[in-house]
């Protein structure tokens, strides 16, 4: 006969976190390809039996209770955490590259974002583009413009 194992917090937090995580990736997508507010309230536009109202509220709920449960997951795996740096930090000095590779990498996507570089400036033109393009007329001219 086996033996019930016990209860794990751990393994519920990692799988609610990965769970958030992908509605997360899902409902962005949606949001990403979704038509305009306005013609998706003259359409009655609906993907997968939500309106566009349900899925901006999904991805803003899951979008917060991922924060949350990133944050849950660090506090419970707080040991195992530290004594991962401590060892990859006291034996090995890769990791420093690697750190300092992915800070210059997340600061140059924000600051390629918010400057309206390329490659960037093309994913938010790509975006306004797919939210013109379920026009029926095309909407009457070309696709709005990024705000200044």
């Amino acid at each position: 006969m086996q033996t019930q194992r016990p209860f794990s917090g751990r393994a519920l937090t990692s799988l609610v976190t990965a769970g958030l995580f992908a509605v997360m990736t899902v409902s962005g997508i949606v949001l990403f390809l979704m038509p305009s507010g306005r013609v998706a309230h003259r359409t009655d536009w609906h993907l997968a039996l939500l309106d566009r109202w349900q899925w901006t509220a999904l991805h803003s709920v899951t979008a917060v209770l991922f924060v949350a449960a990133v944050v849950w997951h660090l506090a419970l795996n707080w040991k195992t955490f530290l004594a991962h740096l401590r060892s990859r930090l006291g034996g090995h000095v890769t990791i420093r590259r690697e750190a300092a590779l992915a800070a210059a990498l997340v600061a140059a996507v924000i600051t390629g974002t918010l400057a309206e570089v390329a490659p960037f400036a093309q994913i938010v033109d790509l975006n306004l583009w797919l939210r013109h393009a379920w026009t029926v007329d095309g909407g009457g001219g070309p696709p709005p413009a990024r705000p200044r």
